[in-house]
């Protein structure tokens, strides 16, 4: 059985050559100069969305129905609980056990470093490395993690599918072929990162220790060589525990999905709950019905926003949710939805991220008590 401490040796995670916390975690001067163009770039965007759809702020706190943006935002903290729980039973499968509110608070503060590095790509990592500084095995964290990503990945491709064969019975215009672009591309990146993460990760492990190898005998380069070598461990690691989770049968697969479909729910429902709190009536259309059309031009958003170089993908964000609402709200009601969505799926993730992220650094920083 792998324990929870096992590590790699030669400088892993967990190793005394990897004890500071990583990247972003470690430099708070970093982190705030990216919070900073962040929240200056979703600024700009903003208010050049609100100029350009007229609206004005006493229009929108006319027509505002504060109810349901409590909803909305409760819909969105549902999402998250849903998404550790998925990643807190899967560790669970691998015979370890963190307290589920704290792995909560680790991947809270995850959603701080996503937004505020480019294609929100910090926030993988820096979950990772706090789960493994709490004391989960370095293999566990990370195959829990990967393992959940493929399946959130392949759930989405199932519901962008779905979305497309449901707009055919509407026009579907602009949106749906983008949506179907975007499934394309999710498929194949899904079944990429299945092939090299969990159907074969120990050929990586074994190319990555060549290279660590080749690097230590020519001498050159010691930092390069350490963190290839640190990475060919941690996927050796990596390897076992899913061989692991694979011994585990089909359970795991099959929560793990139908989570993601609870999850996904929670999260699309944002967009439709933030038009109702517009005043707007969600079940009506000139086609399909509006809640049907949000959750389309929502789910597309999504296929696209990891294309997105900024951080937190500022200011394509904004311009982005305009575009694809566009065809279903009059001008003044597409400023106010993509100032109330940017507000909440943006502004309120970083708030709450940014309260729980000083309590993970710290841990980070300590380790496992």
């Amino acid at each position: 059985m792998e324990r929870a401490d096992e590590r790699p040796s030669g400088g892993a995670p967990g190793s005394a050559a990897s004890s500071d916390v990583p990247g972003e975690a470690g430099n708070p001067r970093r982190l705030l100069r990216q919070l900073l163009v962040t929240l200056l770039l979703t600024g700009v965007s903003l208010v050049l969305v609100v100029r350009w759809t007229g609206l004005l702020p006493q229009e929108l706190l006319g027509k505002l129905r504060p109810g349901w943006l409590a909803v909305a935002a409760l819909a969105l903290v549902f999402s998250w609980v849903v998404r550790s729980l998925r990643v807190w039973l899967l560790v669970r499968t691998l015979d370890e056990a963190p307290p589920f509110l704290a792995l909560l608070t680790d991947f809270v503060s995850s959603l701080f470093v996503s937004g505020v590095t480019p294609t929100a790509s910090g926030g993988f990592p820096f979950f990772v490395y706090a789960l493994g500084r709490r004391g989960v095995g370095w293999g566990t964290a990370l195959a829990a993690n990967v393992f959940d990503t493929v399946i959130n990945v392949l759930t989405v491709a199932f519901l962008g599918v779905l979305a497309w064969i449901l707009l055919l019975s509407y026009a579907a215009g602009r949106t749906g072929g983008v949506l179907l672009v975007g499934v394309a591309v999710w498929v194949v990146l899904g079944m990429a990162i299945s092939i090299v993460s969990l159907l074969a990760p120990r050929p990586l492990a074994g190319w990555l220790y060549r290279v660590a190898l080749r690097l230590r005998r020519e001498g050159r380069r010691p930092r390069l060589t350490r963190l290839v070598h640190a990475s060919a461990g941690l996927a050796a690691l990596h390897t076992r525990a899913v061989r692991k989770l694979r011994r585990r049968g089909r359970a795991p697969l099959v929560y793990n999905f139908l989570l993601n479909l609870v999850y996904w729910v929670a999260f699309l429902s944002v967009s439709p709950l933030i038009l109702a709190a517009l005043g707007l009536v969600v079940k009506d259309g000139p086609g399909a019905p509006l809640w049907l059309d949000a959750i389309f031009a929502h789910l597309t958003y999504h296929l696209a926003q990891n294309a997105i170089p900024t951080p937190g993908a500022a200011g394509g964000a904004e311009v982005g949710i305009a575009y694809l609402f566009k065809p279903y709200l009059a001008a003044d009601r597409l400023g106010g939805f993509v100032l109330l969505w940017r507000l909440l799926t943006y502004y309120f993730q970083l708030a709450v991220g940014g309260l729980f992220l000083p309590r993970t650094l710290r841990q980070m920083i300590r380790g496992r008590a």
